[in-house]
């Protein structure tokens, strides 16, 4: 249990054992904590203003408690500082005084513990870090559709001529900046309005259109460094390797349709005899979704820590990331499949995407959605499928739907059926080659064109020995 010794906690209550005890458990958990001690509203303003706090504990039992989160609570959303909440579990009007002001992280006197306290402190902190990440590339983003925005302005320009009576280029015409000027016979000749010189012999007409503008192109080039920004971020996503677990088989791939896309897959670290797989794909191209699908890794990774129920964390993570997406246009699918190799137990929780069981004798079992999209509704509950057995020899097939929706020259789609019977056909050999073959097939299947839609696929196989 340490921690750097810059860590600074401040700790709020008008009772000065609960501050004594919180500050002792705090330095239990963590090495030489900076204890910040405040009696109400006024002192953990005060301090909130003047020093670095990391993480602030209140305890909403306490008389100051109301006044204290008036007080406190914007300046803790702004800084995204972390703010615990101590209550007690007997007590639901403390409870509903923390989600009155949209508080959602608690802490129980009743099961209070020094290594609670520091997992809990740690996991907040870290969740605060990535929403202050997310925020940072939300005003990225924002830049980037403004210079979109001066993009298209710029080019809408480019291609509207504007026609000049010629009668009216004399020495004291003024002419657009930033323009050319073409002749009405469309002579090749142009010159530009800072050079330009009365002509002998009046024409009809002068159209002028627009000069390529430097803008336009330093925009380009910005967008083809964040393509491919956007694009090792995402490769950063998939994991490096396949995971190790006794009597399994771990194989997966992900095929972008274009520079980047919005398709994830990942292992989770939890117990050891536990393997939890996440697959999930978020709408749109380029950046933003990138973005999007990196936080939803890391919020599952950080609470994939502190539970093993996959219900409880896609639920989790569905609040966080309905924060993050807020009034944008995306949606987020997602799957965690928990295989215990003790027990041959398969528990898995879906929000919005579909998997197969193929047996060894060839059938295949759906585990369908058990719930909507992440980022429709905060509050929303994705509860647990139908729990499984994998036995000997049986496949888990986890896809996004990138791959039954290839299409090929002549209009047909690859589909579900031509996955699955891939799978049947060379479900004797190991994950990774079926991956491969799978992934062969897509793509010829595309032809030239190549799939329209990102495709993921991961296959986990029980050991038929």
């Amino acid at each position: 249990m340490s921690s750097p010794s810059s860590l600074v906690v401040l700790v709020v209550s008008d009772c000065q054992q609960t501050r004594a005890a919180l500050g002792w458990m705090l330095g239990a958990a963590f090495r030489d904590p900076v204890i910040v001690d405040a009696a109400g509203a006024g002192s953990a303003a005060d301090s909130l203003a003047t020093q670095r706090i990391d993480c602030v504990l209140l305890d909403v039992g306490a008389d100051c408690a109301e006044s204290v989160l008036q007080s406190i609570v914007p300046q803790t959303q702004q800084d995204r500082i972390p703010l615990l909440l101590l209550a007690s579990g007997f007590d639901a009007r403390q409870r509903q005084l923390g989600e009155a002001h949209g508080m959602t992280q608690w802490l129980f006197r009743e099961s209070l513990a020094p290594q609670l306290l520091e997992q809990s402190v740690r996991s907040a902190i870290e969740v605060a870090s990535l929403r202050l990440m997310l925020d940072e590339q939300g005003r990225e983003l924002e830049r980037l559709h403004k210079a979109e925005q001066l993009a298209a302005e710029a080019k809408t320009a480019e291609l509207t001529p504007v026609v000049i009576p010629a009668h009216s280029m004399d020495d004291e015409a003024e002419v657009p900046a930033n323009c050319a000027i073409v002749l009405p016979d469309e002579s090749s000749s142009q010159v530009t309005a800072a050079s330009l010189q009365p002509a002998d012999e009046p024409a009809s007409s002068t159209v002028v259109e627009s000069a390529p503008a430097p803008l336009a192109q330093q925009i380009r080039q910005q967008s083809i460094e964040d393509e491919e920004l956007a694009s090792r971020v995402q490769k950063d996503l998939m994991p490096p390797g396949s995971p190790l677990l006794e009597g399994y088989e771990v194989a997966g791939l992900s095929i972008s349709a274009e520079a980047t896309g919005g398709d994830y897959y990942d292992y989770l670290p939890m117990a050891d005899d536990l393997l939890t797989v996440s697959i999930g794909e978020c709408s749109g191209r380029g950046l933003a979704p990138v973005i999007l699908m990196s936080s939803l890794r890391a919020y599952l990774r950080v609470l994939s820590r502190r539970s093993l129920d996959v219900s409880e964390v896609v639920s989790e993570a569905n609040t966080l990331i309905t924060d993050d997406i807020g009034d944008e246009e995306f949606l987020v699918t997602l799957m965690l499949v928990q295989i215990d190799s003790m027990t041959k137990t398969l528990r898995y929780c879906s929000a919005g995407l579909q998997a197969h069981i193929v047996s060894q004798s060839g059938q295949a079992t759906p585990l369908p959605s058990t719930g909507m999209p992440l980022g429709l509704r905060r509050e929303t509950v994705i509860p647990l499928g139908d729990p499984q057995k994998l036995r000997p020899g049986d496949l888990l097939l986890l896809t996004t739907d990138g791959a039954q929706k290839v299409v090929s020259p002549t209009g047909e789609q690859f589909g579900l059926d031509r996955l699955l019977d891939i799978v049947r056909r060379n479900r004797d050999l190991p994950p990774r080659m079926i991956v491969n073959f799978l992934k062969k097939a897509c793509l010829e299947f595309a032809g030239d064109a190549g799939p329209s839609d990102d495709i993921t696929i991961v296959i986990v196989k029980a050991s038929s020995h």
